[in-house]
């Protein structure tokens, strides 16, 4: 049983879709954010542009950041040398490729990165299916992030590997979801009208979870009266993201131009060799 599903056909319904079952759900555990485990996302469409980090409040150092955080070269060239070779070298490969995986950086953290892997391979009946794997994220601004990273990387992916992205479906899985008190304001700011979040948030609150969104709402992201201002940044930045993406001031950010900053894949010979190139196979 999943604790939250959703199937929508673009990146941005999804994310929209995971935060509001959060919010009307009844999580299963609560603290500053609310818990669900083993969710999953299903996108049907992701070649539809519909995300753009500028839309959440980031600027393009959060792509930057991302690809800081998640990138590994050695990695991405065996990913693109079995990607290769199940696709254009195996008989097989213009009706079927095995499950490829590529596997993100590791961080020497307490818990771990957050996104794990991606995983391309072909279905003979149903096409190229995507499989992506989180750990651990936070659904409002995090999320979302990452999802536009995902975008960007599947299309660099598809315009290499001469692959239709429309015939794409993303499987997206987080083994825990959680919803943040600060970023589910965001999610509202983004997916709502002014009138709906104050009416919204005026409703009895019908669970635990909502109780505590109202609270903070009401101390922060007020529409109608005065907020309480706190010195630490994460929540300034929080309310003044709030009010710019109500207003519609946000700056978007040039989806090209990050097209262009993510690494150019290539098919790198030796590794190639390496893997294949051994009778019974390579390493």
């Amino acid at each position: 049983m999943y604790g939250i599903h959703t199937k929508k056909p673009t990146f941005h319904q999804a994310w929209a879709d995971i935060n509001l079952q959060a919010l009307k759900g009844q999580p299963e555990h609560i603290s500053s954010n609310a818990h669900y485990f083993n969710c999953l996302m299903e996108i049907e469409n992701p070649h539809l542009e519909d995300v753009n980090m500028g839309s959440i409040g980031y600027t393009k150092s959060k792509f930057r950041n991302l690809m800081t955080l998640y990138w590994d070269d050695q990695n991405c060239k065996e990913f693109i040398a079995r990607l290769h070779h199940y696709k254009n070298v195996d008989s097989d490969g213009k009706k079927y490729v095995v499950a490829t995986v590529l596997d993100f950086k590791k961080r020497m953290n307490r818990t771990g990165a957050c996104l794990q892997y991606i995983s391309v391979g072909k279905s003979p009946t149903r096409g190229w299916i995507v499989q992506v794997r989180t750990r651990a994220s936070e659904i409002a601004q995090r999320l979302y992030a990452d999802m536009v990273f995902v975008h960007i990387f599947l299309r660099k992916l598809c315009d290499y590997m001469e692959i239709d992205y429309e015939d794409m479906h993303v499987y997206w899985s987080i083994d825990a979801a959680y919803q943040s008190v600060i970023g589910v304001n965001l999610w509202m700011a983004m997916c709502l009208s002014e009138g709906q979040i104050i009416k919204l948030m005026e409703q009895e609150p019908k669970t635990k979870w909502q109780k505590t969104i109202q609270s903070r709402y009401r101390r922060n992201f007020d529409l109608k009266n005065e907020r309480k201002v706190y010195n630490y940044a994460i929540q300034q930045r929080a309310t003044f993201n709030f009010d710019r993406i109500l207003r519609d001031e946000t700056e978007q950010v040039d989806m090209e131009e990050l097209y262009e900053m993510l690494p150019s894949f290539q098919l790198d010979d030796e590794v190639y060799q390496d893997l294949f190139g051994k009778k019974g196979g390579g390493r």
